[in-house]
């Protein structure tokens, strides 16, 4: 396996992954996770 640093055309398929990651959090503790929160990530531009 390849490891690299992610890429400015990672970013769609990150942010999908942690609002999976988001929503098994939600359904173990919805007391502690918001369902459907989104919060974008993007790349810092000084790590181009």
């Amino acid at each position: 396996m390849v490891i690299r640093r992610a890429e400015e055309k990672d970013m769609d398929g990150i942010n999908r992954l942690l609002m999976q990651v988001l929503m098994i959090h939600h359904h173990g503790r919805p007391d502690l996770f918001q369902g459907n929160y989104k919060k974008n990530i993007r790349m810092n531009s000084s790590e181009n």
